[in-house]
């Protein structure tokens, strides 16, 4: 598995989540790609989505929050850590919105990648809630315990 699979199952399971207890659920992305499906969405809207996507956009996380308006609460699963998505979360916050970042931690995947850290480090000191995902470990014991994830045992 890579780090943007894991990034979407991730995503595919934190929706079903919310989805399964009455939260609506709208996806953000890089529209100029592939368009995300507008309005809240069902599972029959939001798995073909995601099972097509690719993390193949141009924009930016900063440009995409900002084209769209957002709900009370955001949850970006990011798969690789850069200080422009930091600054994206904090603006997102500085705009009263409450905010999860999922960070998949790419240093833990076989091919490796930069460490999370430093930019773990800036979102919580922001008050932003951070779950880290790492490559070899359960995923629905990452995501807090709260969120099956399809396919694992729940601890």
């Amino acid at each position: 598995s890579t780090l943007f699979e894991w990034a979407v199952k991730a995503a595919a399971s934190l929706a079903t989540y919310a989805l399964e207890r009455g939260y609506p659920v709208h996806v953000l992305a890089d529209d100029e790609i592939l368009a995300a499906p507008r309005g809240p969405l069902s599972t029959e809207t939001l798995y073909p989505y995601l099972a097509r996507v690719q993390p193949t956009g141009t924009r930016s996380l900063a440009d995409v929050v900002h084209a769209r308006p957002v709900q009370a609460l955001v949850v970006a699963v990011l798969p690789w850590p850069s200080a422009e998505l930091a600054e994206a979360l904090l603006s997102l916050r500085a705009r009263g919105v409450d905010v999860l970042a999922v960070l998949v931690e790419p240093d833990s995947f076989p091919a490796g990648g930069p460490g999370a850290d430093p930019l773990s480090e800036t979102v919580q000191r922001a008050g932003i809630d951070l779950i880290s995902v790492r490559f070899g470990e359960p995923l629905a014991g990452q995501l807090g315990g709260i969120v099956p994830v399809r396919g694992e045992a729940t601890p």
